[in-house]
């Protein structure tokens, strides 16, 4: 437990400095753009979480930190991207999918004819957290333009039913 707590407050600056360079490098946060600000975060996030294991296991603290920054970075552009590329329908169907496959716990598939963007959802391992609640790693793929781009993410159901992302 101690431990957990100390590789937490280790990897919250590497975060904090990775977030902020993501968001020089991605451009202004636009108001009026808010999946391309949210994919920018959660990609930026997604991105330093990934850069700080892959650093640390490669040579320790030191190199977790430059992964955290250098995967932040990366992570916020990808996720902006995504994000500035889907529009309302995209997302709408996308999140049918991942309720669906979440709840199902099998692969969903989805295709908005509009915008010829499409992809799938899938659970990757099931389990359940502390609280006892069912929790499914899934992998969601989106096609766009030809390219797919895939993100990853874990979902706790609530009691009320409801399916609740949780971090890393």
């Amino acid at each position: 437990m101690a431990r957990r707590v100390i590789m937490r407050l280790r990897l919250a600056p590497a975060l904090m400095a990775s977030l902020l360079l993501a968001a020089c490098a991605a451009g202004p946060l636009d108001p009026n753009r808010p999946k391309q600000t949210a994919g920018t975060v959660l990609g930026g996030v997604g991105g330093a979480v990934a850069g700080y294991y892959i650093g640390k296991a490669a040579g320790g603290q030191s190199e977790a930190a430059v992964g955290a920054v250098l995967g932040g970075l990366l992570g916020a552009a990808i996720g902006a991207e995504v994000g500035r590329q889907l529009d309302e329908m995209d997302r709408l169907k996308m999140e049918q999918a991942a309720r669906t496959s979440l709840e199902e716990g099998r692969r969903i598939e989805w295709y908005n004819e509009e915008t010829g963007r499409g992809g799938y959802v899938e659970p990757i391992r099931t389990g359940r957290d502390e609280r006892g609640r069912l929790c499914r790693e899934y992998r969601h793929v989106v096609e766009i333009d030809g390219r797919q781009e895939i993100l990853t993410g874990t979902a706790c159901r609530n009691p009320d039913g409801t399916w609740e992302p949780v971090g890393s």
